[in-house]
């Protein structure tokens, strides 16, 4: 039947009536309230603005450390795909032309020969 029952803690009436209807003559209406209760737990929040020294002090730390997180992945993938690159090949009989300038094997396996390019069918 009831779901929720709402509890005002704040009286705005401008008088309260006391003993035998008459008005109480210390009432002070009250125009703003503030009902605390004590609990087990305490949350307590500082706001200051800070300056940008102080921003990248504290940030300075995470940054530096996702830095070597990333970096020691990105240098294992490259390892990787360079090893998956060269796997079976001695790099000692690979020359420096048979890489592109992004250090990538270069595959002429394929390629057609020189004389056959110039070549018009």
């Amino acid at each position: 039947v009831m779901q929720d029952v709402q509890t005002s803690f704040t009286d705005f009436r401008p008088q309260k009536v006391g003993k035998w209807n008459q008005p109480d003559p210390s009432f002070v209406p009250q125009y703003a309230a503030f009902f605390m209760l004590l609990s087990d737990e305490k949350l307590e929040q500082l706001r200051s603005f800070g300056s940008v020294f102080g921003l990248m002090e504290s940030w300075g730390g995470t940054i530096c450390f996702f830095y070597a997180v990333f970096s020691i992945i990105a240098w294992r993938w490259n390892l990787h795909l360079f090893r998956l690159q060269v796997k079976g090949l001695d790099l000692r009989d690979l020359t420096r032309e048979q890489f592109n300038h992004f250090g990538r094997l270069v595959d002429t396996s394929f390629q057609v020969p020189r004389e056959l390019q110039e070549m018009h069918t």
